[in-house]
Order: structure tokens, then C-alpha cells, then sequence
């Protein structure tokens, strides 16, 4: 696929970006999912899906899937543990779309796994054969 632009390695980013990226990002939009479950059903679920591409693209960061995977289960349980804090923080129903709060955490890491292994198996079919 000629001119596929395919974004930066996180191994060539600055550590303070990698932080950012890695932790910062997904707690900080988990807290805001947590805070929209409360406030709307159909706006936390657009949130999840919206998460889940940045998972798949996050993993179009790596050349190694297996590397992927491991940046996608700590983005997963950071934004897992932000959605089942905050939501609990700042109360309101859950419309029936939290499982236990402790379970949260669980479900949300294995995707955020299994999506950025997905990236990182996209961008090896994406990106030019080197010469």
C-alpha cells in the first residue's frame, strides 16, 4: 500500500511522551468515561468504541506484536481502574453496563491487549518491505 503513512514507533518517542502515552492517556479518558456512565449510556458506550480504536491504533506503534500486547494490558488496566473509580467517586447508575467494578479492570485489559497486538499485526502488513 504505497504512501500508507504509519505513525512514529513508540520506541523512537521521548520517555516523558511514552509516559504520557502509556499512563496519562488512558487514565485520563477512562476518568471521563466513568464520569459520562453516570450521565448517559449511549455516550459512555461511543466512548468504549472510540477507546477501543485508540487501543488498535496505539499497537500501530510497535514492529512487535508482543510488545504491543504489553503496552495495550497496562492501557487497558489504567483505563479500566480510572472508569471504576471515577464512576464510583461520582455515583449515578450504571445502566447496566458495568459487570463488578473489580472485574472492569480485567475486561478492559485484555482488550486493550488484544487490540494494540491487532495494531502492531496491521502496521507489519502496512508497512513497506525494506529493500
Amino acid at each position: 500500500m504505497e504512501g500508507t503513512r504509519l505513525p512514529v514507533l513508540f520506541e523512537d518517542r521521548t520517555m516523558g511522551f511514552r509516559i504520557l502515552l502509556l499512563l496519562v492517556v488512558p487514565t485520563a479518558y477512562g476518568a471521563v468515561a466513568g464520569l459520562m456512565l453516570g450521565a448517559s449510556a449511549g455516550l459512555y458506550l461511543g466512548l468504549q468504541a472510540i477507546g477501543a480504536v485508540g487501543g488498535l491504533a496505539a499497537g500501530l506503534e510497535h514492529h512487535e506484536p508482543g510488545q504491543a500486547v504489553i503496552r495495550g494490558l497496562f492501557g487497558g488496566l489504567f483505563f479500566g481502574c480510572a472508569i471504576a473509580i471515577t464512576h464510583k467517586w461520582a455515583g449515578g447508575t450504571d445502566h447496566g453496563l458495568m459487570p463488578q467494578p473489580a472485574l472492569l479492570p480485567v475486561i478492559t485489559t485484555c482488550f486493550g491487549g488484544g487490540l494494540a497486538g491487532l495494531g502492531a499485526l496491521l502496521r507489519r502488513r502496512l508497512q513497506p518491505a525494506a529493500p
